[in-house]
């Protein structure tokens, strides 16, 4: 059991820059990230131009909430000149209820524009080390520019980074997230 602890904290270390590392560095990289999720069917909707208006917001998830249209991985710029740009992804399933619902909210606002990108889907990676060190999001994200996988949305928490891509590519960015992370 040591020596398989040592040869680990030995690969590990290689790949550091100069200085000093502890165990519990090592365990942190280890655990950036353990789990990946797969969510696919997935559309992405965005709608821009929405005026800054938490009321207009509220508007915008009471429709789709009454539609019985499951919204997940949010995004939600800030203010720019008066206007927001939010992003969200809802299953295939719901297209078609979901861009009715869309085209009568936003009749009613003159500049909000919605785009929709279909055949996506959703990929999650998790782990606990994510919150004690940096340069997970800039793994994650690199290894996906060498690869020329387009990334449409991006959402993160402590823990989490959840980024949807075209569903082309989602095997190949599988494998590159479980070599990169050893997961």
């Amino acid at each position: 059991m040591f020596a398989t602890g040592a040869i680990r904290a030995a690969s590990y270390v290689v790949r550091q820059k100069p200085g000093l590392y502890s165990m519990q560095d090592m365990i942190f990289e280890e655990s950036a990230i353990t789990t990946l999720y797969v969510n696919e069917k997935q559309i992405l909707v965005s709608v821009d131009s929405l005026p800054h208006d938490m009321n207009a917001v509220s508007e915008l998830y009471s429709a789709l909430a009454e539609g019985d249209i499951l919204v997940d991985m949010i995004s939600h710029t800030g203010s720019s000149n008066g206007h927001i740009y939010i992003a969200f992804t809802i299953e295939e399933r719901s297209r078609e209820k979901a861009q009715k619902i869309l085209q009568g909210y936003i009749e009613g606002y003159e500049s909000v524009k919605v785009r929709i990108v279909e055949d996506v889907t959703k990929l999650t990676v998790e782990g606990p080390g994510m919150e004690f060190q940096s340069g997970v999001a800039s793994r994650l994200f690199s290894i996906m520019a060498h690869s020329s996988i387009d990334v449409l949305a991006v959402s993160t928490s402590e823990i989490k980074i959840s980024f949807v891509t075209h569903s082309q590519d989602v095997e190949k960015a599988t494998q590159l997230i479980k070599e990169e992370f050893r997961i």
